[in-house]
């Protein structure tokens, strides 16, 4: 075990097989709260993973933490406050009609799904060894960079704009147009920009600043994907 290759295969075995007990799990709700043999060895694994976490960081120190480790701690977080909310439902009334008891076997399976998408994600970390994945997880970290680029660019835009819609709201209103302005951003970022929200809104400077907002983040949505494609020839020419 201690050859690398090794320690690398025995560790996608085992992040399969806690992959297959989160599967198992998901798909086994027990409604009435209490922890079945596949959890108890879901959550097992999560405390071994920990432990190994904090061994690592004893050993190592500050230098130990990167972005995977973050990642991953992150993951194990979720998963903590899962059991500690099932514990709390345990100690409910065995009822099922126990509200406390299914408010908290609710939010706690609730965590456990919301944490679905990073125990795919996870494996990445361990697939970076072979050579296609490890290729891609190049061009993933240039898109990465020229997507934080962007995002700080956006942010930057996404203020100005916001100060001059609530501007534009304290003047035109006594309504508090807080929630529905960010909204109307927030679906303009995501691509499902809402007209009618900023229709009568202040008019008619409501409107067109909505609209030069709406082109400025589409040009950005462009530049993005050029930028990107530029990152990924440099690297497949890098690596060729």
């Amino acid at each position: 075990m201690r050859t690398p290759l090794y320690q690398n295969v025995c560790q996608i075995l085992f992040s399969l097989i806690y992959l297959v007990l989160y599967t198992a799990v998901m798909n086994t709700v027990n409604p009435t709260g209490d922890l079945d043999t596949v959890e108890c060895i879901l959550y097992g694994m999560t405390l071994a993973f920990i432990c190994d976490e904090a061994i690592k960081f004893w050993k190592v120190g500050r230098n130990y933490l990167e972005f995977w480790n973050a990642f991953n701690s992150t993951l194990y977080a979720l998963l903590v406050i899962s059991f500690v909310l099932r514990v709390v439902a345990l100690a409910h009334s065995s009822s099922t009609h126990d509200t406390g008891r299914q408010f908290y076997n609710g939010l706690s399976y609730n965590f456990l799904a919301f944490s679905g998408p990073m125990f795919w994600m996870r494996m990445m970390l361990y697939l970076d060894s072979f050579r296609f994945f490890g290729a891609m997880f190049v061009v993933l970290r240039v898109m990465m960079k020229e997507s934080l680029i962007f995002f700080a660019l956006l942010f930057v835009v996404l203020a100005g704009f916001f100060q001059a819609f609530i501007g534009m709201a304290q003047v035109d209103s006594d309504v508090d147009m807080t929630r529905p302005i960010i909204q109307g951003m927030a679906n303009t970022v995501m691509q499902s920009p809402e007209f009618d929200i900023f229709q009568e809104f202040a008019f008619p400077f409501g409107i067109i600043l909505y609209y030069v907002f709406n082109f400025i983040v589409m040009i950005g949505k462009f530049w993005l994907p050029c930028e990107f494609s530029w990152g990924l020839l440099l690297t497949a020419f890098q690596f060729c």
